[in-house]
C-alpha cells in the first residue's frame, strides 16, 4: 500500500492521519492476464492503482472491432472515469494485459474523501488536472504526429513495453495494424545498425 501513498504524494502530500483513514478502504488484489477489471456496459464503481503489470482501456466500434484507448503501465491509475462520474454504463472496458497486482478502491470513497478532507481534495484536483493534460497531449500527438512518431513517443515513455505487451495491443493503441507496426519497427531498427 505504501507504493500507492508514494505515488499519491507526487501529486500532493497526503498526511498520515488522512492516509490512515483512507488505507482502510484499499484492497490489494492479484489478477491474471485477461481479467476484466471494469466491464463494458456496466456502471463502474472502482478506481485501480496498478502496482505491477500492464492494463488497457479499450472500446468496440459499431462492427465489434476493438480499439485500445489507453495503455497503463505500473504506478498509474486506471478507471472508466467518465462513466463513474456520470453514473452511467461504461463505453470502455478495463482489462489486465499481464498478470497484475492492483490496489483498488471505490470511486465513491474517493469522492467522499475529496469532499471531507483537504489533503484528498487537493490530490484529486491535481490528479484530474494531470490526466486532463495527458489526454490533451495524447489527442494532439494522435492528430499531428505520424504513426512512427507516436510509436517512438510510446517507447520513450515505456521503453520495455514490448517485453510485456503484444504487438497487436501496441498497434491498436497507436491506431494502426500490427503489419504497419512491424514495418515501422523494421525501418527504425534497421536504420540504427
Amino acid at each position: 500500500m505504501e507504493s500507492l501513498l508514494a505515488h499519491m504524494n507526487t501529486f500532493s502530500p497526503i498526511y498520515s492521519q488522512s492516509w490512515d483513514e483512507f488505507k482502510k478502504k484499499l484492497v490489494l488484489k492479484k489478477h491474471s492476464t485477461g481479467t476484466i477489471l471494469s466491464p463494458y456496459n456496466k456502471i463502474p464503481s472502482k478506481i485501480f492503482y496498478i502496482k505491477k503489470g500492464y492494463v488497457r482501456a479499450y472500446f468496440f466500434d459499431q462492427n465489434g472491432k476493438e480499439f485500445n484507448l489507453a495503455l497503463y503501465p505500473p504506478k498509474t491509475f486506471s478507471a472508466s472515469t467518465s462513466a463513474a462520474i456520470q453514473k452511467r454504463k461504461a463505453k470502455i472496458e478495463v482489462q489486465c494485459l499481464t498478470d497484475c497486482e492492483i490496489i483498488e478502491f471505490s470511486y465513491q470513497d474517493m469522492i467522499h474523501f475529496a469532499q471531507t478532507n483537504n489533503d484528498f481534495c487537493i490530490f484529486y484536483r491535481k490528479l484530474l488536472e494531470f490526466y486532463l493534460v495527458k489526454l490533451e497531449k495524447y489527442i494532439l500527438n494522435y492528430v499531428t504526429k505520424s504513426a512512427t512518431e507516436r510509436y517512438q513517443l510510446l517507447r520513450k515513455k515505456a521503453p520495455n513495453i514490448e517485453k510485456y505487451i503484444t504487438q497487436y495491443h501496441i498497434a491498436s493503441h497507436l491506431g494502426i495494424s500490427p503489419i504497419q507496426l512491424s514495418r515501422i519497427r523494421k525501418k527504425l531498427f534497421s536504420s540504427k545498425k
